[in-house]
């Protein structure tokens, strides 16, 4: 197994959810845990909607108001509480981490759930 491998497997079998997204906050890669917590297939969820769209009402309204702003100043957003959406409608209460890493042509976030 080469260490590209083996940083997958570690990606897919951290005991948190990981989601990566692209500054338009379509997602690009999330993780087993992630994919489990909230009842999807990886082919559901990637590459086909943004993180925003797992979120309640409240947690979109909160996104516009506090952490878009937040985006554009920080690198790290630490403990933010949102609820998810499970695919069975249930909620899913989550404390959140967000590290935002800045390119030339975009924006890429990873969020941490726990």
């Amino acid at each position: 197994m080469n260490s590209i491998e083996s940083l997958d497997e570690f990606y897919n079998d951290v005991p948190c959810g990981l989601i990566n997204s692209l500054a338009d906050n379509r997602i690009i890669k999330v993780n087993n845990t992630f994919l489990e917590w909230l009842g999807y297939e990886r082919e559901e969820i990637e590459n086909k909607i943004e993180w925003t769209d797992l979120i309640t009402m409240g947690g979109k309204i909160f996104h516009q108001t506090h952490l878009l702003p937040l985006f554009l100043s920080k690198d790290f957003i630490q403990e933010i509480n949102l609820d998810f959406i499970k695919k069975n409608g249930d909620k899913l209460p989550a404390l959140v981490n967000i590290k935002v890493k800045r390119e030339k042509d975009r924006s890429i976030s990873l969020l941490k759930i726990a």
